[in-house]
This record gives structure tokens, sequence and C-alpha cells, in this order.
């Protein structure tokens, strides 16, 4: 447990410590960043078979995969971008280990990659990845982490009007991964629709929407059950834990919603357009994992999909409390980050994804 600590306390320690040598504060968060994403990577490549839910599971897809052909890859049940990422390391190397340092390089390298195109205070975004809880299940889900990467990349598309041929790729090579990455293309061609294209009577059709979405995931449990194509049990169960509707996290989702919506409208003239553009495609990505969240309470396999969704919070708070028209906003931060470093202090203590206790691999 030790480790994890060591890692959360070097943020504040990196920044106070570069700031006093570099006046430049971009400059200070970036190299804050970087620093602290190799940590992590350095802690999820030397982690033991017994840190994280499916390490040990990817352990054996790993040496299963090596013993594969390569005109195997494809039919073998795992994605093929995963399978071939891991032949290509087993090809390179027997170390499952090396495994692990890449898929971690990886993800970290798009958390990184996210954070600095889409938050002004990066080290409170990536104080956030790690408290919420998302530097955890990185170690638990792996394919998962690789093929958000990718959704990622989406998302900083989408928020800088990059050709549409951008956000496909990255949709593509994402579901290579995970093909439950699928979802995110409805997800963001509804968003093109309502809020990207001029159509007469947009607030009402969102409204519509809205209340169709809402109505599916009331009543998604009598819905799946007619879907004979779906594996209904695993859906119920698949993510092995649940996620309680009027959870923390839920009420949060929220409260931020709220107070996004008061910026938006008490603040847009005061607020330049790319970053009231930001604001309002995070806003409906989180309505989206609030409806993932409602689903959920019949299918919890939901909760895990909802990580594609609840990533953007790491991005998202920070902006917000950025906009809100208060000063200072020191109090706000410290008062967050609180809040989400007790939660994350009960969440190691109570067992901590079962990435503790932390060993090292033999």
């Amino acid at each position: 447990m030790v480790i994890y600590l060591a890692n959360l306390i070097s943020i504040p320690l990196w920044y106070f410590l570069l700031r006093f040598f570099q006046p430049n504060l971009q400059r200070v968060q970036n190299t804050v960043v970087a620093i602290v994403c190799v940590q992590m990577v350095v802690i999820a490549g030397l982690r033991g078979l017994t840190v994280g839910t499916d390490t040990m599971t990817y352990s054996d897809i790993f040496w299963s995969v090596d013993s594969l052909p390569w005109t195997g890859l494809f039919s073998y049940y795992i994605e093929p971008g995963y399978s071939l990422l891991a032949k290509i390391i087993s090809f390179l190397s027997k170390n499952y280990s090396v495994m692990l340092f890449v898929s971690a390089a990886i993800s970290l390298w798009g958390i990184r990659n996210f954070i600095n195109k889409t938050c002004k205070n990066k080290c409170f975004a990536l104080f956030l990845f790690i408290t919420i809880g998302y530097f955890s299940s990185m170690m638990n889900v792996m394919r998962q982490y690789l093929a958000l990467v990718f959704i990622l990349n989406v998302y900083v598309c989408v928020i800088k009007r990059d050709k549409w041929y951008k956000t496909a790729l990255n949709i593509l090579i994402a579901c290579l991964f995970h093909k439950s990455a699928i979802l995110i293309s409805a997800v963001i061609v509804i968003y093109y629709i309502l809020y990207l294209s001029e159509m007469k009577y947009a607030r009402q059709i969102k409204l519509i929407v809205m209340s169709v979405a809402l109505i599916l995931v009331v009543f998604l449990k009598q819905i799946i059950s007619l879907l004979s194509f779906l594996d209904y049990e695993y859906l119920q169960t698949g993510a092995a834990f649940e996620v309680g509707l009027f959870s923390p996290t839920f009420i949060m989702k929220l409260i931020f919603i709220a107070v996004c919506l008061y910026i938006e409208i008490k603040c847009k003239d005061k607020i330049a357009d790319d970053d009231l553009h930001l604001l309002r495609f995070f806003r409906y990505i989180i309505i989206v994992s609030c409806l993932l969240n409602i689903g959920s309470v019949s299918f919890n396999m939901l909760t895990r999909l909802n990580i594609y969704f609840t990533i953007v919070n790491i991005a998202w708070i920070p902006n917000i409390i950025e906009l809100l028209p208060i000063k200072p906003k020191w109090p706000m931060i410290i008062c967050t980050c609180a809040v989400f470093t007790a939660t994350y202090l009960l969440d190691l203590f109570g067992g901590g994804n079962d990435i503790v206790p932390y060993v090292f691999m033999k």
C-alpha cells in the first residue's frame, strides 16, 4: 500500500519542487504529469500476478498467444488487437512483465495525452485519475484500458472538431482491443446529430431523445430478456462487483451536471467558445454515464463499460472549477482533492480492487 500512497503524495511534492526552479506553470505541470505517469508505468509493470483481478488471467492469455501460430491469432477468442500485441511482445521477450510494462505505457500515454489536450490544471486532473480509482482499475482490466486510449482520442477529436474519419479510425482501433468500445460509435453519432448539426427544434428533440433513452434503460431488463443473442446472465454478473444507483459517485455526477449547466447558462458570454464546447461535450458524456448507472441496477456488467464515460471526470471536474465565477479557486480544489483522497484511502484499506497488498513480479 505504501507504494500507492508514495505515488499519490509525489504529485504535490514534484509540483512544489519544480515550481521552485521553473517559473512557467504549464511547463511544470507538463513535467509533473510526465514524471508521475512514468512512475505508474513502473508500478504497473513490476507488479506480481496477484496484483489486479485479471493479471493472472492475462498471464495465461499471454502464454496461450505465444504458443499460437501467427495465422491463428485472428481466430483466438481474445480481440485481434490485443492478441497481436501480445504475440509481438512474446516474440521479442518471454518475460510477461514486458507485456505489463507495454500495456501500462500505452494506457498512461493515452491518459497523459488526454489530460494535456483537455485540461489546464493538469496536476489536479492527474490527482483525480489516481484518487477516483482509475489507476487501480487499470491494473484489473488491461484490454479495456488499451481500448480506452483510442476512445480518449475520439473525445479529443470531437473537442478539437477534427475530421470525422479520424474519429471513426480511433473507434475502429478501440474495438480491436475490446469489442465493447463499439458502444462509443452510437454515443458519438447521436452527439453529432443533436449538438453539432443545425436542426430546427433542437432543444425539443434533445428532450425527446433523453426521455426515450431513460425509458430504455429503466426497462432494459425486459428488453435484453427478449434478445437471445445477448448473454443475459453474464450481463447481470459480469463485472463481479456492484455500484448502487444512489452511490456517492452517482450523486456527485448529478451535482456536477447541475453546476455545469449553471456555468453554461449564466456565464456563457464570459467563456470562450472552445471552453464552452468542451464543457457541453463532457456534460453529454457524463449524462450517458448516468444512464448506464441506471441500467447497471439490473446488469452490473454496465459498470465496467461505464469506464469509457466516467473517465472524462478527470478533465471535466477541473475545467468546471476553473470556469466557475468564484475566487479564489484553491479552497474548492483542496476540498475536492480531500474528498477523493478519503475515498481512495478507504478503498485501499478495504481491499483496493485486489491491488493490495502490492508485490513485485518474481
